[in-house]
């Protein structure tokens, strides 16, 4: 195998990244979809927060995460070659971001999905409700 040469190797480390947090970004919105800001707000700011707004706040502070994330990746990428060389401590900052980004992505996927086929065992929520008055 040829060896890489230091151009061609700057701009790997700029564009792997990159692709890495679009990548993750895409595994979100097919996972989480859009998120539900009325709920959001309704669950920040309501005296009876509801499990549908537990999980739109959820999927929203993922989001903020999952955008600041590729906002950082984009700002390093246009940095240019004159930064190339992005220290190793920087380098394992961005892949642990981008590790724990992933993981909060799969966590909201697999809670949204079990989520949607929840059942009250002994009940429904109108009698839940009558029991909290």
């Amino acid at each position: 195998m040829p060896p890489v040469s230091p151009r061609a190797r700057g701009l790997l480390t700029r564009v792997v990244p990159l692709l890495v947090a679009l990548c993750i970004a895409t595994a979100a919105a097919a996972a989480l979809g859009a998120p539900d800001l009325p709920s959001a707000v309704d669950f920040m700011t309501s005296g009876r927060p509801s499990r549908l707004g537990a999980m739109a706040a959820i999927e929203l502070v993922v989001w903020v995460l999952l955008i600041g994330l590729v906002l950082l990746q984009l700002v390093e990428f246009g940095r240019g070659s004159a930064q190339a060389a992005v220290s190793a401590r920087r380098r394992r900052t961005r892949a642990r971001a981008a590790l724990l980004a992933g993981v909060l992505v799969f966590a909201g996927g697999a809670i949204r999905h079990q989520a949607d086929g929840g059942v009250l065992c002994c009940g429904d929520s109108a009698r839940a409700d009558a029991l909290l008055r």
